[in-house]
């Protein structure tokens, strides 16, 4: 039945074993290598609980200062960094960055009416003001940031916004390494405007199950080493986080079923504009304030 369904039936038995031997290849090719990225550079296979989030803050807080110099090639080599291309060129209007860490996404930025980026580590935040600077200033007038950026260094379990208040939420790598997600995903449908949407390119559980059950049977994927070392979580699901406050529109799997892009809107939409300005909470921390200089 499978043979006549695909058709295989009309075609010769030599014709059909070389397809079945070259599909075999096709597919342990992907496996060696998806192995192979997964085993090398990682911690021990050893599981000792989850990480209090006081240890996962230290790390994320004592790389800081080396986090790009450490990740921009792999996430270039892994193309992560394309992905991001590809979808944050539909940020418009007011922008929230959540758990931004150095705001590497700051190039893939263009013609938005404002930028806030938030983060819970203060050496995070340093280096995002280090890095405006240096757009603003030492890249010339032609790369700086034409609209207004604020970094606030706070909690995005808790983002010190009113309701509705941004067009666009930006979510990149980030529901792995935050403590509460849900929380996460609840706020980002609170301050999202009716007619806004979450642009989100995380990292995750294997997608495709055969694959992850088999490197979870050989101990490799999800590691419960990571987060003890690297600070973040491989084992969430992204897109069952994302879907608990917020409808799917449109995704996308890359990277052997790891990196998921993510295009996400209100349940209950309409349209609002793109100008209407984000409303600040009295609480919030404002690290760091940049305004463009008006010809």
């Amino acid at each position: 039945m499978v043979f006549k369904f695909l058709k295989l039936d009309r075609l010769s038995k030599s014709t059909v074993r070389t397809v079945a031997i070259a599909f075999g290849i096709s597919n342990g090719i992907v496996f060696c290598y998806t192995y192979k990225t997964l085993r090398d550079n990682r911690p021990k296979f050893v599981d000792k609980g989850r990480p209090p989030e006081s240890h996962r803050m230290a790390i994320f807080n004592n790389m800081a200062s080396t986090y790009d110099s450490l990740f921009d090639k792999p996430l270039e080599a892994n193309k992560v960094n394309k992905a991001k291309r590809v979808i944050l060129k539909s940020a418009k209007g007011h922008v929230l960055d959540v758990a931004s860490g150095t705001l590497n996404n700051l190039p893939f930025y263009k013609n938005l009416e404002s930028l806030t980026a938030i983060d819970k580590s203060p050496n995070m935040c340093y280096e995002m003001r280090k890095k405006i600077g240096m757009f603003a200033i030492v890249l010339g007038p032609r790369e700086k940031p034409d609209f207004p950026v604020v970094v606030i260094l706070g909690d995005v379990q808790r983002i010190p916004f009113r309701s509705s208040s941004f067009n666009t939420v930006v979510s990149t790598h980030t529901l792995c390494s935050v403590e509460d997600p849900e929380a996460m995903v609840s706020e980002i449908e609170r301050v999202m405007k009716p007619s806004g949407k979450l642009l989100a390119v995380e990292r995750g559980r294997i997608y495709y199950a055969p694959l992850r059950k088999l490197m979870q049977a050989l101990k490799i994927y999800p590691n419960p080493g990571v987060p003890w070392k690297n600070g973040y979580y491989e084992d969430r699901d992204p897109m069952a986080l994302i879907k608990t406050k917020l409808e799917v529109s449109k995704y996308g799997i890359s990277g052997y079923g790891i990196n998921y892009s993510v295009i996400a809107r209100k349940v209950n939409r309409e349209f609002t504009g793109l100008t209407e300005e984000p409303q600040i909470l009295p609480e919030a921390r404002v690290f760091y304030t940049y305004v463009p200089l008006r010809d």
